[in-house]
């Protein structure tokens, strides 16, 4: 029963990732696929083709995102999403909900922005205890009036789900920044420490 043992173990660890990642795909590529649906149905790849061959959605759903942000780069597009934010924010209900999703959004997407760009270890929940977290930001607004002294805005994400977690400020000396990067310390967090970097997790304390 050893060798059968291992065998099985062995061919888990084969198929299983492998399924994940094509049920993944197969996931992400069906949803992108029904944006062709904005298309004239004479105009759909299946019905020009003959059949059906999936990802043409995903190339629409490109394209589309690129025209919009070239057309958002140039001054008449900043200027038509600047009317457009103004227009949004002066609707009740709908100001609020937009502008915290754009607030969140031009944090995390702005390339001067620091947000999920540093993998940080913490004591978290209590002292002795150490886990991975990332840097958000710097507390801001009436908040930072009330903490003495220099801190960091915190995010400390579940295992295995990463898109659960706690919002949390920390001094910037109980912080140690990490030589990982953000790629690398999620792969750490999702797998419960199962997949360690391949290079040792250097630090610096602050």
């Amino acid at each position: 029963m050893g060798p059968i043992r291992r065998w099985l173990l062995a061919g888990l660890l084969v198929l299983v990732p492998l399924a994940v990642t094509v049920w993944l795909l197969n996931w992400i590529i069906g949803t992108l696929d029904q944006t062709l649906q904005i298309l004239p149905s004479d105009w759909h790849p299946d019905k020009l083709l003959g059949f059906h061959l999936p990802g043409f959605g995903v190339l629409l759903a490109l394209a589309i995102v690129l025209s919009i942000g070239a057309f958002a780069s140039n001054f008449f597009g900043r200027k038509l999403v600047s009317w457009w934010d103004a227009l949004l924010s002066r609707i009740p209900i709908v100001r609020s909900i937009y502008s915290s999703v754009k607030q969140v959004s031009d944090t995390l997407f702005s390339e001067n922005g620091n947000a999920f760009r540093k993998a940080l270890l913490v004591q978290w929940p209590r002292e002795g205890v150490w886990t991975i977290a990332f840097q958000t930001g710097m507390p801001g607004g009436d908040v930072a009036n009330h903490l003495q002294g220099d801190y960091l805005s915190v995010y400390v994400p579940t295992t295995p789900n990463p898109t659960g977690g706690y919002f949390i400020m920390l001094p910037k000396a109980d912080c140690i920044e990490l030589k990982m990067s953000v790629d690398e310390a999620l792969t750490y967090v999702i797998s419960m420490g199962v997949v360690v970097p391949g290079s040792a997790a250097s630090y610096k304390p602050k």
